[in-house]
């Protein structure tokens, strides 16, 4: 079970910003596509802090918009 959902929020953040493909996306990053795939399909296991820097810079927004961790007790 994934406890960090960064895909539904960077599809909220994509949509808050007007951009509407991984192809956008991709363009504002620099990010590869396939890596913003894995993302947006939810493998984020192995997601680097450098490439999370890179979305939020292209989306101009905070890591937190894209990261919530779920605590489990």
């Amino acid at each position: 079970m994934n406890d960090v959902a960064i895909a539904k929020n960077l599809l909220v953040v994509m949509a808050q910003k007007n951009v509407r493909t991984i192809l956008e996306l991709q363009e504002l990053t620099g990010v590869s596509r396939v890596t913003l795939g894995k993302i947006l399909n939810g493998k984020t296991e192995n997601v680097s802090l450098s490439t999370l820097v890179r979305i939020c810079k292209g989306l101009d927004c905070e890591i937190s918009d894209l990261v919530k961790i779920k605590v489990v007790v």
